[in-house]
């Protein structure tokens, strides 16, 4: 269970990676500090507070972030990734008057790892979740969750687990109903061995999946996606199992949810969104993000942040600071939408209920990344 991070190592100024000099050069990660959460688990926390108003600035926005009242929004990343796939997000959130609050999980980032696979369960991860959650919410504020593909099954539990404390819930790419679990037969049941050799290979892989096809995603966005190593990747995976989490439990949910799906979601289908909407005993909107795929908070920020804001504003109240600067956001990321939308995919995209985009059959999908 040592992490193979020195402790000394505190202040982490982000996650560096070569980036080829055709591309632009990626913009600079999020500032995160190194921190043992719970004992002998090192990891990687982003903390970051919304900007004081300045002097005499009386915007809907700045109302909103001067407020007495906390607002903390909590972000979970999926398998692969790092705190930088919600990079689009969080300078939304701090407008919206949020402190953002979100960890790179053990072995993802900047965080340590460890060889033992317990400590990869979901078990352990959720814990560290949970401590996080009840280190830095607001006891008497608003307290929004946001998760992206296996982050979201963190969301689902502290939505259950700590219901009188969450204003909100965000879904991207989260999937059906599902308890977690591993089929027998799976590819990570492989030696890790496997999983190191065909490391380069496994990762080209991937990344195609979670993109859509033919999708204009920058190098550095696909490396932002999924940079974790073989060893990680595959205790992380089959350390998702989760009995309990089931569509009973899911279905005693009352928070406030928004299902955000990727139109050319290969890892998701469509049918699982609408399955999870259709249980989840609190009010829920499932919307389709056109032209994006199973990372569509990288692929179409402005329309993800849009969604975001709006849904905000719609939980918040008419009248309320943080829903006019959310109803003000929303106004500036359609704008943004409008002026950088991207032109329409080839033909052969266009119908995934057709069958141009493969996904797994409906109720499959027993691990999420």
């Amino acid at each position: 269970m040592a992490a193979r991070v020195s402790p000394a190592d505190v202040t982490v100024v982000g996650v560096s990676g070569n980036s080829s000099a055709a591309e632009p050069s990626p913009p600079p990660p999020l500032p995160r500090t190194r921190r043992e959460l719970r004992s002998g688990r090192l990891l990687a926390l982003c903390h970051l507070k919304p900007p004081a108003p300045a002097p005499g600035a009386s915007t809907s926005a700045s109302r909103s972030s001067s407020s007495c009242t906390r607002r903390v929004a909590f972000l979970f990343h999926g398998v692969g990734g790092s705190v930088d796939v919600f990079r689009h997000q969080v300078p939304l959130l701090l407008r919206l008057g949020f402190e953002v609050v979100a960890q790179d999980l053990l072995g993802h980032g900047a965080s340590g790892t460890s060889s033992n696979p317990d400590d990869f369960s979901f078990t352990a991860l959720r814990r560290d979740a949970v401590r996080l959650f009840d280190e830095l919410a607001a006891p008497d504020g608003d307290n929004i969750l946001l998760g992206h593909s296996y982050g979201t099954s963190f969301v689902t539990y502290l939505c259950h687990e700590r219901s009188r404390m969450v204003t909100l819930a965000i879904q991207l790419a989260g999937g059906g109903p599902n308890a977690l679990g591993n089929e027998p037969g799976s590819v990570f049941s492989c030696c890790t061995c496997f999983f190191v050799c065909a490391g380069p290979a496994l990762r080209w892989l991937v990344r195609r999946r979670l993109f859509r096809p033919h999708g204009p995603a920058s190098g550095s966005d696909r490396r932002l996606a999924f940079g974790v190593g073989a060893r990680e990747f595959k205790m992380t995976m089959n350390g998702q199992c989760w009995a309990l989490g089931d569509e009973i439990y899911h279905a005693e949910l009352r928070t406030p949810t928004l299902l955000l799906h990727g139109e050319f979601d290969r890892l998701i289908p469509l049918e699982d969104q609408q399955w999870m909407q259709q249980t989840l005993g609190g009010p829920s909107q499932l919307v389709t993000v056109p032209n994006a795929g199973h990372m569509l908070m990288l692929e179409q920020p402005a329309a993800v942040n849009a969604h975001i804001a709006e849904f905000i504003a719609s939980v918040a109240g008419a009248g309320s600071a943080t829903a006019a600067a959310s109803v003000s956001a929303a106004a500036d990321a359609t704008a943004e939408l409008s002026q950088s939308r991207p032109p329409p995919p080839p033909k052969s995209m266009k119908s995934r209920r057709n069958g141009s985009v493969k996904s797994l059959p409906c109720g499959s999908q027993l691990l999420r990344y």
